[in-house]
């Protein structure tokens, strides 16, 4: 929440609803739910607002909520304050609707941004890192051990599926789907922050296990990974029980 002016405790104790259960719906509340800029050109005479009191004593006597649509969704509101009851007239509020609009837009172009970023960058199934990063992060964290030689080491394992098209074509897109994101959740709940785990092909991921000390170290998380890839996925009735392989590389400096 930014917020600039006087009252500023006031505003930053308010907490915007949408519900139309609230007793009282607030300004905010109501553009938000309604997609529409609200006006409450006096506070004390029209209870819009579900602590007029509160408002009252900060000096407020009129408001108005301007929610911002992105692609028909009200992702947040711009709430103005005034001291002067009526202050927010006709064209006042075309100059606010145009401010509420451009800031939409604005928005809506970071967002549209950041699917672009994402979809370039990682795996719309499974959310984990594509090839296209999984790669960059590789060359990365190798350039970067060259740079402070240690007795820590990288290590690059790569997983499969086995005979992934047999569960395909005999299960589904489906459960072959349901099973390859159940695989990227068990990976990713037994790596560290600092590991990199992508999907680098239709059924096989990368790993890259950083601050290895030894290759004991190596075998005890691979053996941790691959038991828990070794359990039974879907339901208990008819369990699935793919085989896996994996080959894995060290890097030292």
């Amino acid at each position: 929440m930014a917020r600039a002016g006087g009252g500023q405790a006031y505003v930053q104790a308010l907490r915007v609803s949408a519900g139309e259960t609230e007793p009282v719906e607030s300004v905010t509340g109501r553009a938000v739910r309604t997609r529409q800029p609200v006006v409450s050109n006096d506070i004390a005479a029209d209870g819009m607002l579900i602590s007029p009191g509160t408002a009252l004593a900060q000096g407020f006597r009129a408001m108005v909520g301007l929610p911002l649509v992105v692609d028909e969704e009200a992702v947040g509101v711009i709430a103005l304050y005034a001291a002067e009851a009526g202050f927010f007239n006709e064209e006042e509020m075309h100059l606010l609707e145009e401010l509420a609009g451009d800031v939409s837009f604005g928005l809506g172009y970071i967002e549209r941004e950041n699917k672009v970023h994402h979809l370039a960058y990682y795996d719309a199934l499974t959310g984990l890192p594509n090839r296209k990063l999984y790669q960059e992060r590789l060359v990365a964290l190798t350039a970067g051990q060259r740079e402070r030689p240690d007795s820590r080491m990288i290590a690059v394992v790569i997983v499969d599926v086995r005979a992934f098209h047999v569960i395909n074509d005999n299960l589904g897109r489906h459960s072959a789907d349901a099973l390859l994101k159940e695989v990227a959740q068990r990976l990713r709940k037994n790596l560290r922050s600092s590991d990199t785990l992508g999907r680098i092909g239709g059924d096989q991921f990368g790993l890259i296990l950083t601050d290895v000390t030894s290759e004991s170290h190596i075998g005890a998380l691979l053996e941790k990974l691959f038991g828990s890839l070794a359990e039974p996925y879907g339901d208990e009735d008819n369990p699935i029980r793919p085989a896996f392989k994996g080959g894995v590389t060290v890097f030292r400096a």
